[in-house]
């Protein structure tokens, strides 16, 4: 049977899209959809984001934009605009539970000696030292090299030869005096030869009204 042509009307266009998008599909039940919500004003996303983010500090823009449900570029630029900046770690020393008493100690140690010496933090002679090796940890992030092509750059690491030197320095008042170089591992013997050596040439060599009231730390302790 034959059927005149009909003009379309916008309905039955919007009618035919319809039924194109879904074809194969037959009729099903809609969805939750687990992206990025399309309705949610520019406060509601700002609160969201903070939110998140000053709950989870260490959190990645990727894994704030996961959970808040919005772009990459768009987590980046509310936390930009609300001041919410990334700030690097500071690696400090790792203390010990019995490090704060003496610590608390030393503080009162010098505060007494201060009242009756005003110069006494001047009249310490105070030394450190470093241990350099072979077995450093290499950061590829601050190394690279440009080139048009791959040129196969590399790094030597984790030597098989094991090797390591120790820096000492002294500082007394507006004077330093090092450094002194050993090699290998740093033994009670290798020290006293050294406050032997180098200290006790420093020392000799000190005017007699400094000489009255120096003090020597010894690697970390007065």
């Amino acid at each position: 049977m034959r059927y005149s042509m009909r003009q379309l009307t916008k309905t039955s266009i919007d009618h035919l899209k319809s039924c194109k998008k879904f074809k194969g599909d037959g009729l099903r039940d809609q969805q939750i959809s687990s992206s990025r919500p399309r309705n949610v004003g520019r406060k509601a996303q700002t609160e969201t984001v903070l939110g998140y983010a000053l709950a989870h500090p260490q959190s990645t823009t990727k894994t704030i934009s996961e959970n808040c449900g919005l772009s990459k570029s768009r987590v980046w630029t509310i936390l930009k605009e609300s001041g919410a900046q990334p700030s690097r770690s500071t690696s400090v020393q790792g203390l010990l539970p019995r490090n704060a008493e003496r610590r608390y100690m030393w503080c009162n140690f010098v505060m007494n000696n201060l009242e009756d010496h005003p110069t006494f933090l001047a009249d310490i002679i105070w030394t450190d030292e470093a241990c350099f090796s072979l077995n450093g940890i290499f950061n590829r992030q601050k190394v690279h090299t440009r080139s048009l092509e791959n040129p196969r750059y590399a790094v030597e690491v984790r030597h098989q030869i094991r090797w390591s030197i120790n820096v000492w320095y002294g500082i007394f008042n507006d004077r330093l005096f090092g450094p002194v170089f050993s090699e290998g591992t740093l033994t009670g013997q290798r020290y006293l030869e050294r406050l032997q050596d180098v200290i006790t040439d420093f020392v000799e060599n000190l005017p007699l009204h400094q000489l009255r009231n120096v003090c020597f730390q010894h690697d970390g302790a007065l």
